[in-house]
C-alpha cells in the first residue's frame, strides 16, 4: 500500500516561537494514511488459487473391501467414473462450480479394484492412458503401492493422473487422484483463468495420506 505525502509534514525551523499545540495540531494532520489504490476493472489475473484445504473432513468407510480414507467436506461422494480397474468403488471429487470462470473441470479421488493372480497382473492390467508402467513405489500407512502417472485428452478436455496400485488378498486395489481441466483457448477471451494445479494435487495428496486397509 502507498503511504500518502503530505507538503505540511515537512516543516522547516521558524524563528518565531508557536505555540506546541498549534505543532502538534499540524502534525497530526500529516499523519501517515494507508489508501487503497482504486480498482482496476480492466486488470485479469491470469492464474486463480483454489481455497485452502479445509479443516472440516468427512470420512469413507467399505466394509465390503476394508478401506477407509478421509476427504475434504467440500468435495462429494459420488458414483465411480474415474479409474482403470473393473470393479470402480468408491470416488469423491469437487465440481467445477468450485473455481467458477477457470478452466477447471473436476478433482477426483477414485478407488477401483479387480481380481488378480499376482502383483505382475495387476500392475499390468488395464494401464493408465499415456501412462509408463507402474516401477516406482511408495509407503501409504505401511503398505507398499507402485506408482505411476498418466494424462489424457479428448474434445478439448485434458485428464491428468497419479496412479497407484498394490495387491491385496489377490485383489489389486488401484488409487487414482484426477485433475480435468479444459483448454483454455476454447473461450472467450478474457472471459476464464488458468486453474493453478497446485494446490489441488496438495487436496488429493492430503486425502491418499489418510488411506488405510481395516482388518
Amino acid at each position: 500500500m502507498k503511504t500518502l505525502k503530505c507538503d505540511l509534514c515537512a516543516v522547516k525551523p521558524m524563528k518565531k516561537l508557536i505555540l506546541s499545540g498549534t505543532i502538534l495540531l499540524l502534525l497530526s494532520g500529516c499523519a501517515a494514511t494507508n489508501v487503497t489504490p482504486p480498482v482496476n476493472n480492466n486488470q485479469t489475473s491470469q492464474t486463480t488459487t483454489p481455497s485452502p484445504i479445509p479443516a472440516q473432513t468427512q470420512s469413507y468407510k467399505n466394509s465390503e473391501y476394508n478401506f477407509q480414507f478421509d476427504y475434504p467436506a467440500t468435495y462429494a461422494s459420488i458414483d465411480a467414473n474415474y479409474g482403470n480397474l473393473e470393479n470402480k468403488i468408491a470416488q469423491v471429487q469437487i465440481s467445477s462450480t468450485a473455481y467458477p470462470k477457470t478452466n477447471f473441470g473436476d478433482a477426483a479421488f477414485t478407488v477401483s479394484e479387480a481380481t488378480a493372480k499376482s502383483l505382475d497382473e495387476c500392475l499390468t492390467m488395464n494401464e493408465p492412458e499415456g501412462g509408463a508402467v507402474f516401477k516406482a513405489s511408495t509407503t501409504i500407512n505401511g503398505v507398499t503401492f507402485y506408482t505411476t502417472t498418466g494424462n489424457g485428452a479428448g474434445a478439448g478436455n485434458y485428464y491428468e493422473t497419479k496412479n497407484y496400485r498394490t495387491l491385496a488378498s489377490s485383489e489389486c486395489f488401484e488409487i487414482v487422484e484426477t485433475i480435468h481441466t479444459s483448454n483454455i483457448a476454447n473461450y472467450d477471451p478474457g472471459t476464464v483463468t488458468e486453474i493453478d494445479k497446485t494446490p489441488i494435487w496438495t487436496e488429493l495428496d492430503n486425502i491418499l495420506s489418510t488411506f488405510n486397509f481395516t482388518p
